[in-house]
C-alpha cells in the first residue's frame, strides 16, 4: 500500500498531498481498485464525491452498468469516502495526467533484483506443482510487451527441456499459440519458426532445437480444449 502511494504521489509532482494522506488514513488499495472499473463521470465532482448524500443524488443521473457493483468488496469500497476522493484525484488532477505519461527511472538495490528472482523461481515451482500449463504468443508478446529479442522471452527460462541437459531439472509446461492470429497476422507455422530461429541464433545444436520444437508440438497437441473426437477426425482427414 505504501509503495503504490509513493509511487502515485512521486509520478507527479507538484501534486495534492491529501494524495498522499488518503492513503495513511486508511484507503486499502483493494478499495481504490474497486472503483477504476464504473464511469469515470461518477467521480467528475470533488465536491459531490466527498458527500455520500451528494453523490447517491448525483448517480440517479446514472444507468445501473456505470457502477462495478457486483465485485465483493464494491460496496464496502463505494461508501469509503477516502477511496472516492483517491479515484477523483487519480481521474482528473491535472498535474497527475500531465506527467503520467513520461518515463521514470529508479535505481534498483542488487537485493531486490534478488528478491525478484527468489519470486520468480516460487512461482515456477508453484506452477509445477499446481500442473498450470503456460500458454505462450512469441508474436504477441513481442510486439506489446518490453521484450526486444525473442529469446528473452520468460518460457525460455521456465522451460528449455530437450533443449539443455540439465540434470533433473524440472520444467513448467508450456504451449506455443497465435493469440488472434487475424490482428498479428500470424499462425502456428510462423510461430514454430521464430523459435526454432531464434535458437538457432543463439548457438544451439539444430538437432536439439527439433527436439525442443517437436516437443512443443507435443505439449501443445496434449493441452488443448479439442474433445479427443474432434483430434481423432483431424488426423484422419487428408491433407
Amino acid at each position: 500500500m505504501y509503495v503504490v502511494a509513493r509511487a502515485l504521489v512521486n509520478s507527479a509532482q507538484p501534486i495534492r498531498q491529501s494524495v498522499l494522506q488518503l492513503f495513511w488514513q486508511g484507503v486499502r488499495v483493494r478499495h481504490y481498485q474497486a472503483l477504476r472499473s464504473d464511469n469515470i463521470e461518477i467521480y467528475s465532482k470533488l465536491d459531490v464525491v466527498k458527500s455520500l448524500e451528494e453523490i447517491n443524488e448525483h448517480l440517479k443521473s446514472f444507468h445501473c452498468f456505470d457502477r462495478n457493483n457486483n465485485m465483493d468488496w464494491y460496496n464496502e469500497a463505494f461508501l469509503n469516502p477516502r477511496a472516492r476522493e483517491l479515484n477523483y484525484f487519480y481521474l482528473f488532477d491535472i498535474d497527475l495526467l500531465k506527467c503520467s505519461g513520461e518515463p521514470k527511472e529508479f535505481v534498483v538495490d542488487t537485493i531486490w533484483i534478488e528478491m525478484v528472482k527468489l519470486a520468480q523461481k516460487i512461482v515456477k515451482e508453484k506452477l509445477i506443482q499446481r500442473g498450470i500449463v503456460v500458454e505462450a504468443n512469441p508474436s504477441s508478446n513481442r510486439k506489446i510487451s518490453f521484450v526486444n529479442k525473442y529469446i528473452d522471452f520468460p518460457f525460455f527460462r521456465i522451460n528449455t527441456f530437450r533443449l539443455d541437459d540439465v540434470l533433473n531439472e524440472k520444467h513448467v509446461a508450456i504451449t506455443i499459440n497465435t493469440d488472434d492470429s487475424a490482428i498479428f497476422k500470424t499462425n502456428l507455422s510462423n510461430e514454430y519458426s521464430l523459435i526454432a530461429r531464434t535458437l538457432e541464433l543463439e548457438g544451439y545444436e539444430i538437432e536439439k532445437v527439433y527436439e525442443y520444437i517437436d516437443y512443443l508440438r507435443e505439449s501443445s497437441y496434449i493441452h488443448n480444449f479439442v474433445p479427443d473426437r474432434s483430434i481423432k477426425e483431424i488426423e484422419k482427414t487428408p491433407s
